[in-house]
């Protein structure tokens, strides 16, 4: 082959092949000689096999019918058409002639535009650094712009999404909303330490001598805290105080809706009845008595119940 915009060298301690170009020139370069396999190749121990500079076009640029258009390995890694760092289908280009110009890496495919994957413990899949700008960046118009989940995630409940994250998510900053926080679940709930451990969901809770919630076993009981979140079809949207702790803790319903026991063998109970202890354990009752029930309410029953012993929904408001 004859170019000024070749080179060659065979070096173990330097470059395989290196080009540089000042200037711009077309791409389709006349055809000079051809090679089975690779049509560009460099092997060095301990610098780059092949690097490409150029201040107004490509440093490298490859591309391939049914290979790989630019591939980069280290050690033992396999070769493997249309995937690791390609040209066609990921690696500075794509089928579009007006690429993203100033990208450090741009990919475009009808799959993956850039995959990252570590397969260390502790590694990182794909990271970003920016000294000013954006680190990481994603913009969609019908589907997920980022996604993130913990395991196989279950579909978006609706598009598009500019983020869709599945599993925990933990922020050591503020969390700025500019308009609504929409919340799916009920009630808004607290962690308290318990001072019994047989407490279950629904289950009407009062405190105790050391701040702690034990199941209520008295009717009108002024130390009223709540109803253990978690019965039923209703889950805390919101739990507070949600710390490590040495001892057994639970989430009690402040405000909202949870579903609640209720005794109604001490009075029928209809919608809008307003609750309150009663002495059987971790159950409601119809608060009755106007002069008891001050400061001992626990919420509006939102079902009646007739009779009997059930678990009916409440809207909790302490009074």
């Amino acid at each position: 082959m004859s170019s000024p915009y070749t080179g060659t060298a065979d070096n173990t301690a330097s470059w395989g092949i290196k080009g540089e170009n000042a200037s711009a020139f077309s791409r389709n370069f006349p055809a000079e000689g051809s090679v089975t396999i690779t049509g560009v190749w460099g092997d060095a121990a301990n610098f780059p096999g092949v690097t490409g500079t150029s201040s107004v076009d490509d440093g490298v640029l490859g591309t391939s019918a049914t290979g790989t258009g630019v591939w980069g390995g280290s050690g033992s890694t396999t070769i493997i058409p249309g995937r690791v760092v390609y040209g066609r289908y990921g690696f500075l280009g794509g089928s579009d002639p007006n690429y993203q110009q100033n990208a450090g890496v741009y990919g475009e495919s009808n799959q993956q535009g850039v995959f990252g994957r570590s397969s260390g413990a502790t590694g990182t899949g794909v990271y970003g650094e920016c000294a000013g700008g954006e680190a990481l960046r994603g913009l969609t118009t019908s589907g997920v712009a980022v996604h993130a989940s913990v395991g196989q995630p279950p579909a978006p409940p609706s598009l598009p999404l500019a983020g869709y994250f599945h599993g925990d998510v933990y922020c050591t900053g503020t969390v700025k909303v500019a308009t609504d926080i929409e919340l799916v679940n009920a009630d808004c709930a607290e962690d308290f330490d318990v001072a019994d451990s047989t407490i279950d969901s629904g289950s009407v809770v009062v405190l105790d001598e050391n701040g702690r919630i034990e199941c209520c076993r008295e009717a009108y009981d002024k130390k009223v805290a709540g109803v253990i979140s978690g019965a039923g079809d209703f889950r805390a949207a919101i739990t507070l105080g949600r710390v490590a702790s040495q001892t057994p803790r639970l989430p009690v319903a402040l405000v909202g809706k949870v579903y609640c026991k209720v005794d109604a063998t001490y009075s029928p109970v209809e919608v809008g009845d307003l609750l309150t202890t009663s002495p059987t354990r971790g159950y409601a009752m119809r608060a009755g008595d106007p002069v008891r029930s001050f400061g001992t309410v626990i919420g509006k029953a939102l079902r009646r119940l007739d009779g009997g012993q059930g678990l009916i929904p409440v809207l909790v408001a302490l009074q």
